[in-house]
């Protein structure tokens, strides 16, 4: 947990104002006058002396007020069992105080929720997010002057994968602050995991209308729009954030990236290449790079930047990846197999984004050879390992296209009854079963 001297000072309520709330009419005049004391003594820095006052004051009129008050002094003295113990006796005299239940919504909150990150919570934090929430969704009503607790919620709930909630809390937050920056960049966040990206935009160029030099504000321009496939807004707004980090280093990779899918290549082999220059170790740039000379049909280049990247690193995938691609583009199809074999279907391949794609085309370069059995062993082999609609449909094709037919209708059959209501498994058994000799059942099943 973070000093809790830390999240009382940066997120309570401001010296002066006691607790939000005037003590209640109830409270004695002399446990008044302790109040108050407690307060001119903390401002002139005798701490324990204001705690003492407090104490006082309690002992003579245990009031939610004086008590949240107490509790926040503990808190500023990075005093959290003493807080949370007066907090609660608190919620004992009134359980719908917010003052009460804001402090212990702060007093819950691990140290990852204030640490600036919107992703989901780690599976340990999950609890005590969700207690430091029902406090802090308690707090709001009582203290609606009060900014930090909706901006606190609305980061909670996106750690919390609950981006609606956020949108909630945090739409009136920015409406009425436009300067309330990071709940903006929030707000966008949140907006765009609800499903509304193009509003989520609007809101993030708002926020850099303010402050175009919000970096946070930039980046997560930066990655909606490249999640919208805008890719050249995309590469510019990557460049913007990199100029405002120089020290972020995978930026200029991400901008490379976007221009790539935004088919500039030549754009993106020049911010590579200054990349390379900088850190020569950086194994994506030097990926990207060897794509980039691919699409600028340079394709020696492309060969000697994917060997480069397999002797720097002999175990990541991502140069022969890339040396299969320049073998492919070649036509060179004994050089892919040559390339892939030895990976597809290996270990540190097996369910990654990239064993579908490699499969394939090791498939591919196996039929171009004119070798189509050994194209269906790779295809039966990826099929136990990895089960995917897909292979099954490259399997049942490649099947009928070697004359299998017996084969593939025995297999089109498992397929089709695990995929009753999917058309493709249907029309490729059709296939099989005709080149079988049953014409009569391949009408009867389409």
């Amino acid at each position: 947990m973070l000093p809790i001297v830390l999240i009382l000072l940066t997120l309570g309520p401001q010296p002066g104002t006691p607790s939000g709330q005037a003590p209640p009419p109830a409270v004695r005049a002399d446990a008044y006058q302790a109040f108050l004391e407690a307060r001119r003594l903390e401002a002139a820095g005798d701490a324990s002396g204001a705690i003492a006052a407090l104490e006082r004051a309690v002992a003579l009129e245990a009031a939610p007020a004086v008590l949240s008050e107490l509790a926040q002094l503990y808190g500023r003295q990075d005093r959290p069992a003493d807080a949370r113990t007066a907090a609660e006796r608190a919620l004992s005299i009134d359980p719908a105080y917010a003052d009460a239940h804001w402090i212990l919504g702060m007093l819950s909150l691990p140290a990852s929720a204030m640490q600036g990150g919107d992703g989901a919570a780690a599976p340990r934090d999950v609890a005590a997010i969700a207690q430091a929430i029902g406090h802090l969704e308690q707090a709001l009503a009582g203290r609606s002057h009060d900014f930090n607790i909706p901006v606190m919620l609305g980061r909670l709930y996106l750690q919390s994968n609950r981006a609606a909630d956020a949108v909630k809390v945090l739409s009136p937050v920015v409406e009425r602050d436009n300067a309330a920056l990071d709940a903006g960049v929030m707000l966008a966040q949140a907006l765009d995991r609800s499903g509304e990206r193009d509003r989520a935009l609007a809101v993030v160029e708002q926020v850099l209308a303010g402050e175009p030099r919000f970096f946070r504000a930039r980046l997560v321009q930066a990655e909606l729009l490249e999640r919208s496939r805008r890719w050249s807004e995309a590469a510019e707004a990557y460049a913007l954030a990199a100029k405002e980090n120089p020290n972020a280093a995978e930026l200029p990779v991400r901008q490379a990236a976007a221009l790539l899918g935004a088919d500039r290549p030549q754009d993106a082999r020049a911010v590579l290449t200054d990349v390379i220059a900088r850190r020569p170790a950086d194994l994506q740039a030097r990926y990207l790079l060897a794509q980039a000379q691919r699409e600028l049909g340079d394709q020696a280049a492309a060969e000697q930047t994917a060997r480069t990247l397999m002797t720097m690193a002999p175990a990541d995938i991502r140069g022969s990846v890339v040396l299969s691609q320049v073998y492919a583009d070649r036509r060179e199809h004994a050089r892919v197999i040559e390339v892939l074999a030895p990976l597809v279907g290996g270990k540190d391949l097996a369910g990654t984004p990239s064993a579908l794609g490699l499969t394939l085309r090791l498939v591919s370069a196996h039929l171009s050879l004119g070798q189509p059995a050994d194209a269906i062993r790779v295809l039966e082999a990826a099929r136990t390992a990895r089960p995917d609609p897909m292979l099954d449909a490259y399997l049942l094709q490649t099947l009928v296209a070697a004359r299998r037919f017996e084969q593939a209708v025995t297999l089109g059959q498992q397929v089709h009854a695990a995929r009753p209501g999917d058309p493709q498994p249907a029309r490729l058994l059709a296939q099989a079963l005709v080149g079988a000799g049953r014409v009569e059942q391949a009408v009867t099943l389409l």
